[in-house]
This record gives C-alpha cells, sequence and structure tokens, in this order.
C-alpha cells in the first residue's frame, strides 16, 4: 500500500499519512484536521503535554523515546546531552520548551516514523 502525503495550503507543512484503509489513517485523518498548519507545540494543551511526557520520558533502548524526537527535530546533540545530564526526571519538558516554536504536524510526522502510536494515539483522544 502506498502512504499518502497530505500538503498543508501554501506547502507550510506536510504529513505523510499511513496507508489508505489502514486504522492508523483514519485517526491520522482526525489528527490533521483539527491541527492548524501554523499550530505549534507550545499550543498543545496542558494535560496533552503531561500525557505525551509521560509516554516519551521513559527511556528506550533504541531512542524511541524524547531523544529520538529530539535528534529528528533537528535539535543539536551537545543539547541531547546537555538535556540528559541536566533533566533527568523530565527531559521531555525541557524538550517540548526547546521545539515550542516548531509545528504539531512535524512532531506527529516523527512520532509516525518512530512507530510511537502509543503517543499519537494521546494525541489523537485528547486532541
Amino acid at each position: 500500500m502506498d502512504e499518502l502525503t497530505v500538503f498543508s495550503p501554501k506547502g507550510s507543512s506536510n504529513l505523510l499519512l499511513p496507508p489508505q484503509g489502514s486504522v492508523d489513517y483514519s485517526r491520522f485523518e482526525v489528527i490533521a484536521r483539527k491541527i492548524k498548519d501554523h499550530d505549534t507545540i507550545s499550543k498543545l494543551k496542558y494535560h496533552v503535554r503531561e500525557k505525551v511526557k509521560e509516554s516519551l520520558n521513559i527511556q528506550k533502548q533504541n531512542r524511541k523515546d524524547w531523544r529520538g524526537v529530539a535528534s529528528r527535530m533537528d535539535v543539536k546533540p551537545s543539547t541531547i546531552e546537555k538535556i540528559e545530564k541536566d533533566f533527568k526526571e523530565d527531559p521531555t519538558q525541557k524538550l517540548l520548551e526547546k521545539i515550542s516554536d516548531k509545528k504539531i504536524k512535524q512532531l506527529l510526522q516523527v512520532l509516525y516514523e518512530m512507530e510511537r502510536h502509543d503517543v499519537l494515539n494521546i494525541l489523537y483522544e485528547e486532541m
């Protein structure tokens, strides 16, 4: 099956969706419709942010955690190391502050690429 790329008006951001007909496709469609192209991560509601942090703070060997998000969102490796060292209890909070000006759709794309369906489900259920 082919994946579908949804382009926003003016080409400001795009979102690579799962294959049409899959369960994940319909969830992505719903999330994408709820998010405006200009919505940044800073606009995530507090309760959504808290649930996302709970999931991404759990360190995974394959870096499918906050560190993987950070590197895919173009955070410098030295900044990732500093966050890891200085914010051990809640590194995702600091990461979300660092990337607060990035688009929510970009975060969705990263989570999809990382196969973090648990976090995508949080966004689906809470947005």
